[in-house]
């Protein structure tokens, strides 16, 4: 008895399995197709991306500010008809401000600069304006402070140098004295070499 119980049971097991199976494979050829009739009658874009500029027929002008910033105000609107002189937007200086000032300061800067060697080559005193030394008193007394430590360096180096120079002199003149023989030597020896 227990014989035909496995038997009955392996059968409707192997059916069940059977049908489920089949019920599956089915599925899956049934979507194989939808896709290959899919891949077969569908057209796909293509899409190309690229830059470029959008030109109307009409006679257009490109306006430009010359300044960049940020716009505080705008007098006119798309479309509407300008004339020459209009303003159109008001820019916010506050950047053309910042810049102006450093400009303002750099010049400065070289002016003292320039100043102080100035006075270093003809070995005066610098004499800044008044209207400098009231802007930038720091960068004045800077500028007289390297003026004065270059000046203390010069007065100590001078004499060094100065004795360098004179005890070069005699060796140049030892070095240079072989020299006049030898000037009038040489042509004589370039003609001896020809035939």
């Amino acid at each position: 008895m227990a014989e035909t119980d496995f038997k009955k049971l392996a059968r409707e097991l192997s059916g069940r399995q059977s049908r489920s199976s089949s019920l599956l494979l089915f599925i899956i050829v049934l979507l194989v197709a939808a896709l290959l009739f899919w891949a077969a009658n569908t057209e796909l874009d293509n899409v190309t991306r690229g830059t470029g500029k959008t030109i109307s027929e009409s006679q257009n002008q490109m306006v430009q500010s010359s300044e960049a910033g940020v716009l505080r105000a705008r007098y006119v609107d798309d479309g509407d008809f300008v004339e020459r002189g209009q303003t159109l937007f008001d820019i916010d200086p506050i950047d053309a401000k910042g810049q102006l000032e450093q400009a303002e300061k750099r010049q400065r800067s070289l002016q003292i600069q320039k100043t102080r060697l100035d006075a270093e080559i003809t070995e005066s005193q610098p004499e800044f304006s008044s209207e400098l030394m009231l802007e930038t008193p720091e960068e004045v007394a800077n500028e007289l402070a390297l003026y004065t430590a270059r000046r203390q360096i010069y007065k100590i180096a001078f004499p060094f140098w100065n004795n360098a120079k004179n005890n070069a002199n005699p060796k140049l003149k030892k070095a240079r004295s072989p020299i006049k023989p030898l000037k009038t030597i040489w042509p004589l020896s370039e003609m001896r070499l020809q035939p």
